[in-house]
């Protein structure tokens, strides 16, 4: 008879264990998204988010392109790296150039990186120069290496105006800036990183290429 009981028993356990592990994971609410890699996360039809636009979002196509996609990322985070790596640049090349899509940059440095709000900083201090895209590619390029020394380094190696750059980054001219695009992210609920925003409408994640494919062609009907 207690030979009959033990593999219910120990089904039971390992399912309290599991629920107990789902809980936990889903109430980590700064995380970073290499948790969407497949279509698990695909934005649900009726929900829809409304974020707004400013001059101080750095910005890639044409502004009355059909399609935008907000790119909410962290350059201390992998996931936002291999996006950036490998996913981006066919975006460009396939949607942006021909106009069917903007992509916009919406800053979300996680607590959980200690050289994140530094990195971001410094990506706006490149802004100042017209440099915000190079520089972006550098430092998701080099997430390991993201201390002020690098940061600066990667000015000067860019042409940058490296006085300028230094005493921007020092003064923490965009702190500010930085914490605002984060709560901004915070209310539209992004938690974690990369999340996107595609004509309103969340994914999370480093999605492969077609999925976001398969959602442009989606949202430009």
């Amino acid at each position: 008879m207690k030979q009959n009981l033990i593999l219910p028993i120990s089904i039971v356990i390992a399912g309290v264990m599991i629920a107990g592990t789902i809980f936990y994971t889903g109430g980590n609410r700064n995380t970073q998204g290499g948790l969407a890699q497949g279509g698990a996360n695909l934005p649900s039809a009726g929900h829809k988010v409304e974020v707004t636009i400013t001059d101080t979002d750095p910005s890639l196509g044409d502004k009355d392109a059909p399609v935008t996609i907000m790119a909410f990322e962290d350059f201390e985070c992998p996931f936002c790296a291999r996006f950036s790596q490998q996913t981006l640049p066919l975006i460009i090349d396939r949607h942006v150039k021909s106009d069917q899509v903007r992509v916009v940059w919406k800053d979300f440095p996680l607590s959980i990186h200690s050289n994140a709000q530094k990195a971001h900083e410094a990506a706006r201090c490149a802004w100042e120069q017209d440099k915000f895209w190079e520089y972006h590619d550098t430092l998701f390029n080099n997430t390991n290496k993201l201390r002020t020394n690098d940061l600066k380094q990667y000015a000067k190696n860019l042409g940058l105006n490296e006085s300028q750059f230094s005493s921007c980054l020092d003064s923490g001219k965009y702190t500010d800036l930085i914490r605002e695009k984060v709560r901004e992210g915070n209310t539209a609920g992004v938690s974690g990183t990369p999340s996107f925003l595609i004509n309103g409408r969340i994914v999370v994640g480093a999605q492969p290429y077609q999925t976001f494919a398969d959602l442009i062609a989606q949202a430009a009907q």
